[in-house]
This record gives structure tokens, C-alpha cells and sequence, in this order.
């Protein structure tokens, strides 16, 4: 008995763990980067963004310096925000580290492939430049998926058609109608990807929250899948998400179980 108890003292631990690091956001006090680390992103950033993106990543004001190329958007203040809130930085840093630069600029037909390292680096010189704080710790890869991007007064709602992620407890509310219940607040993600083996575990890791979701186009989930044997489960459902009051769905692309209990 002592044995197991230890044991599940250890998981709990673990768990709180990563529950204490799932939602960190970019505003914290004690930082998710460093001075030093934006420092380091700045010297690639001069050599391979400044171009598109100008020296205060305020984006290329003349469309006639690239045409058809030129960015719409820029990369700090309210088109940055609002184009990445209650998104995380493993996303930003998936867009810089596989899309940029696009691979449809005018004359260019190689392009230089960076570290997993000096990427994050360029994720924290745009964090600087967003003024988010820094701190004593550098971010790493394995840092990314905890880090949220919010505005500084906290988190606000995604507008309706926003391609989200959410956990919570599938509930059969009337029969054959499926709800998310106790569920996360919509966090953005950029693709319908199966998720990963870690990306299960951070949602398993998710505490559970306070808001529902009707679930549609189940059936999109293919023929075998059966929303009957994971009632009750903690799951992880990407789709898009539809405001229409009094009601908020999610127009599903996936629905995974992680975790086979869904108690807070």
C-alpha cells in the first residue's frame, strides 16, 4: 500500500507539473524568453526577414519594393495580435520554421534552412518586439506548445469560423446530440493535422474548464467511429468554431480520446 501510494503521490506530482506549465502566458512576469536569445534571433532575423518584414517587423510599407509579394501583415501590434491570440508559439514557430520565407518569392529557388535552436531565437526577437517581458530562462522547443499568445489584458473570445482545439468530457446531451462539457476555452490552431502522440498529452495534462460545445458533423469522423464508446471521456476535438447564440459549436475535423476518465 505504501508503494502504491508513493506512486500515485509521484503521478500527481508529475501531473500538477504539467498542468503548471500547460497555459504560461507570453505576459508573464518571469518571462518566457530571454534578452540575450531575441539578441541572437535579431542577427538572422537581419539577414533573412528584414527584407519583407523591415527592420521594426512593422512590414514592407511600398508593395512596389516585392509586387504581388509583399506581406499583408505585419509582425508585432494589433495585425500580430489578432492574427495569433490564444494561439501558442509552437505554431508561430512552426509558420517561421516551414514557411518562411514563402516558397513562392520572385528569384528564389533555394532557401536557407536554419536549427530548431536559431528559430526559437527568432520567435523570441518578435516576442521582444511585441514588448512581452523577458526573463532568466530561455524558451525552447519544448517550451513552445505551453506558451500562449493573449493580449496583455488576458484572454478573449476567438470569433466564429476560427480553426480551435478544445478539451472537454463528451456528454450525450439528447439522444444523438454530443456536447463538450466542462470544456477549455478555444485555443487556435493553424491545420487539422492528426494529432501527435505529445499533443495527446498536453491535452490530457489540460485542466478542465467551464464551457460547452455542441458537436457537429460527426459523421465526418468516418462510419466506424462511434461517439457512444468514448461517452464520458476526456477528449481533444479540432474543428471550426461557429458562434450562433444561444449556442457555440464546433464543425468537427477530429475527435480523440485522451484520457478515459474525466474528472477534474
Amino acid at each position: 500500500m505504501r508503494t502504491k501510494a508513493i506512486l500515485i503521490l509521484i503521478l500527481s506530482t508529475s501531473v500538477l507539473t504539467i498542468f503548471a506549465q500547460s497555459r504560461r502566458s507570453v505576459w508573464g512576469a518571469s518571462g518566457v524568453y530571454t534578452s540575450a536569445q531575441a539578441a541572437k534571433g535579431k542577427i538572422d532575423y537581419d539577414r533573412l526577414c528584414i527584407r519583407c518584414h523591415a527592420g521594426n517587423l512593422d512590414g514592407v510599407a511600398d508593395a512596389n519594393l516585392l509586387g504581388d509579394f509583399a506581406p499583408r501583415y505585419s509582425l508585432r501590434g494589433t495585425d500580430f495580435m489578432e492574427r495569433w491570440r490564444e494561439d501558442t508559439a509552437h505554431n508561430l514557430f512552426n509558420l517561421v520554421r516551414k514557411g518562411m520565407p514563402p516558397r513562392n518569392e520572385p528569384g528564389k529557388t533555394e532557401f536557407e534552412t536554419l536549427s530548431d535552436e536559431a528559430y526559437v531565437n527568432l520567435v523570441a526577437f518578435i516576442f521582444q518586439g511585441n514588448g512581452f517581458p523577458a526573463g532568466d530562462r530561455e524558451l525552447t522547443v519544448q517550451d513552445l506548445r505551453a506558451v500562449r499568445i493573449l493580449e496583455k489584458e488576458g484572454s478573449k473570445p476567438l470569433p466564429s469560423f476560427s480553426v480551435v482545439e478544445v478539451v472537454g468530457c463528451l456528454t450525450q446531451y439528447t439522444p444523438g446530440v454530443w456536447q463538450l462539457s466542462s470544456a477549455t476555452e478555444p485555443t487556435r490552431i493553424r491545420e487539422f493535422a492528426t494529432p501527435t502522440e505529445e499533443e495527446i498529452k498536453s491535452s490530457a495534462a489540460e485542466p478542465l474548464g467551464n464551457f460547452e460545445f455542441d458537436l457537429q458533423s460527426i459523421g465526418y469522423l468516418g462510419r466506424d467511429f462511434d461517439p457512444k464508446n468514448f461517452e464520458g471521456q476526456k477528449m481533444q476535438a479540432r474543428g471550426i468554431l461557429i458562434r450562433q447564440p444561444p449556442n457555440i459549436r464546433i464543425d468537427l475535423r477530429s475527435l480523440v480520446a485522451v484520457s478515459d476518465t474525466c474528472e477534474r
